[in-house]
């Protein structure tokens, strides 16, 4: 539920405040201390009765804030529904599942700067990202959209903010948390919010796959380093031996 700007508490107080006033005249009014000039009770009556309505107008507002329903509460139960559905699809790798969310003019576009638009430009995406030559396994991502929800530009129109630590798996099992900010606009197509576009943006200069390429580089110069150490070694051994035999 969602109050107006003037808030809930703000108008319980104005609405006491008033109340407040109100019984003082009246207190005022029969302290039986003598008739009042003319023009004094002329301005009473006219002082009470704006107070009378102001009391009025504060008690309709007030009522109608407690009474009013947010009027997008079914919208943001749909977009989170339709990012949950969006997020199973990608994690189970479903192009079909995702495809039934897109507008027919969607744009996706991902951390590694590839554009899809439809079903099959989605398929190739998770193919490359999948080659054998990559290295990858599993990725799962875990949006959250940033706080206040989704903004709603137009009835059929909105846009979301979030960021996403989604876990990144390689063959071998190391796996890394990439951390990254995205955006999406969605828009209502015969009665039902679709994905228009979506972008997904890292932080190029540190991330998990960074650190996951310099841990795998470090490990193979270490193990380059104590090859190359272990075969002078044996060698030295080796001619150290075929020199002593000659003598």
């Amino acid at each position: 539920m969602r109050i107006r700007p003037l808030g809930l508490a703000r108008l319980k107080n104005m609405l006491h405040f008033i109340g407040g006033l109100a019984a003082t005249s009246q207190r005022t009014a029969g302290s039986g201390e003598g008739p009042a000039p003319l023009g004094d009770r002329s301005r009473g009556r006219m002082h009470g009765d704006m107070r009378g309505s102001a009391l009025l107008i504060l008690t309709a507002a007030l009522h109608a804030a407690e009474a009013t329903p947010d009027a997008r509460a079914g919208d943001h139960a749909e977009l989170r529904e339709l990012m949950s559905r969006a997020v199973g699809a990608l994690n189970s790798r479903s192009v079909d599942d995702l495809a039934r969310l897109l507008d027919g003019t969607s744009r996706l576009t991902f951390i590694d700067a590839s554009v899809a638009g439809s079903a099959p430009a989605v398929a190739e995406t998770f193919a490359r990202w999948f080659a054998p030559a990559t290295g990858l396994a599993k990725v799962e991502f875990a949006p959250v959209v940033d706080p206040g929800g989704a903004v709603f530009i137009g009835p059929d129109v909105a846009w979301a903010t979030g960021r996403s630590d989604d876990r990144y798996t390689l063959v071998d099992g190391r796996s890394g948390i990439m951390p990254c900010r995205w955006t999406a606009v969605v828009v209502r197509r015969d009665g039902h919010w679709r994905i228009a576009a979506f972008h997904a943006g890292i932080n190029v200069l540190d991330n998990a796959h960074l650190a996951m390429r310099d841990a795998a580089w470090k490990a193979w110069c270490w193990a380059i380093g104590i090859g190359a150490a272990l075969s002078g070694l044996i060698a030295g051994l080796l001619i150290s031996r075929m020199v002593w035999r000659r003598r």
